[in-house]
């Protein structure tokens, strides 16, 4: 069950985005830009012995090397009702398909999960889909679900979907 207070959140984070589909022409990301983005969502998980749901919120940086391709790190925290749980650092690289307002994406890479008073650090693997909506200017919206293995040789596991608004930096205006 999500906490209504996410729920909330997310509603609130949807509607400020729509507000934002604003007059301007939409502009795709491009080689060389930076894409900051904030987001929220909620998460299934599978540690040790234990079967959970939790909340994830999610900070991200990007670095755009050609139109269908993206470096991406960022910094996550998972908590739960009766936890607060996972910090978890990840990098990637993502590619998509570059469309008018719909870009779909994949994205693969690595993650540092660190939980020291339950189950310690560990390294896994991680895979996501999603897609980027332009929404007008230079904001984005993602949507994404997300996969990670907490520690490479463990059956620890944790699912994502998360929602969250982008803003690219370039050198010039578009």
């Amino acid at each position: 069950m999500i906490p209504p207070s996410l729920l909330r959140f997310v509603l609130v984070l949807c509607m400020a985005s729509a507000a934002l589909l604003s007059t301007g022409t939409l502009h795709a990301q491009q080689t060389g830009d930076w894409i900051v983005s904030l987001g929220a969502g909620g998460t299934l998980y599978s540690i040790s012995t234990r079967f959970d749901d939790g909340t994830v919120v999610r900070g991200g940086v990007g670095y755009v090397l050609t139109p269908a391709l993206m470096i991406e790190g960022g910094l996550r925290r998972h908590a739960c009702f009766d936890c607060d749980r996972f910090m978890i650092v990840d990098a990637g690289l993502q590619a998509r398909h570059r469309g008018d307002r719909f870009s779909p994406f994949v994205s693969a890479g690595v993650g540092l999960s660190s939980d020291p008073e339950f189950m310690g650090s560990g390294w896994g693997a991680q895979a996501a889909v999603g897609s980027w909506v332009r929404l007008g200017g230079k904001w984005d919206l993602q949507l994404e679900l997300r996969g990670r293995q907490v520690g490479f040789s463990s059956s620890n596991h944790m699912g994502e979907l998360s929602v969250g608004v982008a803003h690219r930096f370039t050198g010039t205006e578009p």
